[in-house]
């Protein structure tokens, strides 16, 4: 049986009040006249002091409380007043509690004081056990938690959830047959973050509003992917803004795909994360189906721009910016010297009819594996290079986008679409097929995201999903409504089928110039 763990996240409450817990003084305007009288200058200090104190109870997320000011400090479970320290006799004797004084000031040379809340010049609360006041048991779950403090003679509560988070098991897909390239498999995270521009609290009524903020998330998510030590990470819905969490890979020793130009206002986009120890980047592309012209060879396009089944598709993809910008990355590994190309896709959804979306979906496909074929063509490679198609699909199984990718072929009003590559689904190699759902929301839940894999790779274990998600995501301990797939793969040294039992370089950057000089 899996270990049982309570999460908290952050490990001490974020709350959704108008008073944040963390440093920050608010200096007084200096003094111009230096004659001013005793009386003045006493009537002035008062004065600033009042500023203060108002700045500090109206604060609007941009002012902090000193911790200094802070005097008492409780914490309560239901209402019960609970004590979690060992120390409590000792931490009582001090005249202001040395955990509060640790749990505010942080240290000033902490790298995330620069990127969590957004003020460099703000100490805040570190985010480790050592400096939490309350670490929350399994016996918290689902309760309220109440840190009551006590501030210049005031009283103040703050409320937040705990929230546990269960444990997911994974499902070993049979016997390994790929040598020494079977020891070291490539684990692929397929994770749709779901963009801040699509969490209006108004849309999740039963998720905390504050859980649903950039900040909470970004923190939420960079500790969520980085626990599971992916070493190719397939995301969508990636926003530019998205810095800290951009920050924390990289820092964490991943790179990334080219990103979309902000400037014009391209506000999410799928993209692919690396390990730098592992992987050599060969060649990234920026697939933006506004672009086409630019990426595809003229006899790839053509065909799809004169035909009336695929014409009016390819001018919608050309004047949309939603689900439109998708991402490849060729690799090296280092240790192998084999070649691995992964693609990151987001298909579109979001037209009035539902045909219009699907028949887009599979034009979209059409168009990324031709792509796929072109970067390994201009890198000299063989078209059994082993390659992964990760991402939100917005398609299931027996639906249009699913079986261009399973069968290699679609016809749309008897228009045939096609790509070379032999691929299957991951997780359908489980004994039960797809899961029930990978996204579940109010309006809408099902199975809409997959990793597929040419036929050069084989799955070792994927990470089961479970049943134990609430009704809707996001919520305090999952920061999207999708839920996060993994997949452990090796090269296959032959293309024997496995059975399934469950237990609990140089590298180039290719330019728009650099396609067109190949281009037929």
């Amino acid at each position: 049986m899996a270990s049982k763990e309570i999460c908290l996240y952050p490990p001490v409450p974020v709350v959704h009040v108008p008073v944040r817990l963390a440093l920050r003084d608010i200096k007084p305007p200096p003094t111009t006249d230096s004659n001013k009288d005793d009386n003045n200058s006493k009537n002035s200090h008062e004065n600033d002091e009042k500023k203060k104190r108002e700045a500090l109870i109206n604060s609007n997320f941009t002012n902090f409380i000193h911790r200094d000011k802070i005097s008492d400090i409780k914490i309560f479970i239901d209402g019960v007043q609970v004590n979690n320290s060992p120390n409590a006799e000792e931490k009582k004797k001090s005249p202001i509690l040395s955990s509060i004084s640790k749990f505010f000031s942080g240290d000033s040379n902490n790298n995330q004081k620069d990127h969590f809340y957004g003020t460099p010049d703000a100490q805040f609360i570190p985010l480790n056990k050592e400096s939490a006041i309350f670490i929350p048991g399994v016996e918290h779950a689902n309760k309220e938690l109440t840190i009551s403090f006590t501030m210049k003679k005031k009283t103040f509560e703050l409320k937040s959830t705990i929230e546990y988070r269960h444990q997911r098991e994974w499902t070993s897909i049979g016997a390994q047959d790929g040598g020494d390239d079977a020891q070291h498999p490539i684990r692929i995270m397929q994770y749709n973050i779901q963009a801040d521009c699509y969490t209006s609290p108004g849309g999740y009524p039963g998720c905390p509003p504050y859980s649903l903020y950039r900040n909470y998330r970004e923190h939420v998510l960079s500790n969520y992917i980085l626990e599971w030590k992916p070493d190719i990470a397939c995301l969508q819905e990636v926003e530019v803004r998205m810095e800290r969490l951009r920050n924390s890979l990289v820092d964490a020793g991943y790179q990334h795909t080219p990103l979309c130009d902000l400037a014009k206002y391209q506000e999410e986009q799928a993209i692919v994360y690396y390990r730098t120890d592992r992987f050599d980047l060969i060649e990234s592309l920026l697939v933006n189906y506004r672009q086409l012209k630019d990426l595809l060879k003229p006899k790839q396009l053509e065909p799809l721009a004169r035909s009336s089944c695929t014409s009016k598709y390819i001018d919608l993809l050309g004047d949309s910016m939603h689900h439109n910008k998708f991402s490849f990355a060729l690799l090296k590994d280092k240790q192998s010297g084999s070649h691995i190309l992964a693609g990151s896709v987001h298909l579109y959804w979001g037209a009035p009819s539902y045909d219009v979306n699907y028949f887009l979906q599979v034009v979209q496909l059409q168009i990324f594996m031709k792509l796929a074929e072109n970067i390994l063509e201009r890198n000299s490679l063989p078209k059994d290079t082993p390659l992964v198609v990760s991402g939100d699909f917005n398609n299931g199984p027996g639906q249009k986008a699913y079986i261009l990718m399973e069968s290699g072929e679609y016809s749309l009003n008897g228009y045939p679409l096609t790509h070379s590559f032999n691929m299957k689904s991951s997780y359908a190699l489980r004994p039960q097929g797809e899961p029930k759902y990978t996204i579940r929301t109010k309006h809408f839940f099902g199975s809409i995201d997959q990793i597929w894999v040419s036929d050069k790779l084989k799955v070792s274990k994927i990470l089961e999903i479970g049943d134990h998600y609430p009704i809707q995501l996001p919520s305090l301990t999952d920061p999207s409504d999708h839920i996060m797939l993994l997949a452990d793969l090796y090269v296959s040294n032959n293309n024997d089928k496995l059975t399934t039992t469950t237990t609990t370089t140089t590298t180039t950057s290719t330019t728009t110039d650099d396609i067109n000089n190949t281009n037929e």
